[in-house]
């Protein structure tokens, strides 16, 4: 019997109709709290006691993380808090240069979780993270009635910190002078992602 090598051709041509290339493909997510143009700004403090005026004897840490949007009209933030001690009872954003004290220009949100689990007797220490953001409706004080961008001035300035006002320390137990950051300073060591360990990628190709 003799084969019919014509077929055979016929039905290979037909098959590569239904061959395609196999390309590659990647997939990316982007981290929290990473900025979503280069005209976003980033600002940062690291909260401790011996920055309070007068110094306060405290473990208490913090570190608290602001990125605005590219209008200036808003900031995201971030506070991850270690170690206080009893209720938290209000946190702030304060003008003022390092080592005075000065007017509220700001609340940050201690609500919800962060004011859950700051529940407790006076001895007892907390370990929380939360985060908000601030709008021109938010601002106080010496900036009431002002603009996001008249904060942003006053943080590049080097006159605006963050505080944390405890029970038992009422005028603050830790506090730190905002000051401009970097994308890739890393915060997790306080329980705040960054940026360098956000955004993510990978790939597989195939060769046909």
């Amino acid at each position: 019997i003799t084969p019919d090598f014509s077929t055979v051709k016929s039905t290979e041509a037909q098959l590569q109709k239904f061959v395609r290339p196999i390309t590659a493909t990647a997939t990316a997510s982007a981290g929290p709290s990473s900025p979503t143009s280069s005209s976003d700004k980033i600002f940062s403090a690291r909260l401790t006691g011996d920055k309070e005026v007068p110094p306060v004897d405290t473990d208490a840490t913090a570190r608290i993380r602001l990125i605005s949007n590219s209008q200036q009209d808003a900031l995201d933030y971030r506070i991850s808090v270690s170690n206080l001690n009893g209720i938290v009872t209000g946190a702030h954003i304060h003008r003022g240069s390092a080592g005075t004290n000065g007017p509220i220009v700001a609340n940050l949100n201690i609500g919800g979780t962060f004011a859950s689990a700051s529940a407790g007797d006076g001895g007892a220490t907390t370990s929380t993270s939360t985060g908000g953001t601030i709008t021109s409706s938010d601002l106080k004080g010496p900036l009431g009635g002002k603009q996001i961008s008249d904060l942003i001035k006053l943080i590049e300035g080097g006159q605006a910190y963050a505080n944390v006002h405890t029970g038992q320390h009422p005028n603050g137990e830790i506090r730190g002078q905002l000051s401009s950051s970097s994308s890739a300073d890393a915060f997790d060591e306080d329980g705040i992602s960054s940026s360098s360990g956000g955004a993510s990628a990978t790939a597989s190709a195939t060769a046909p």
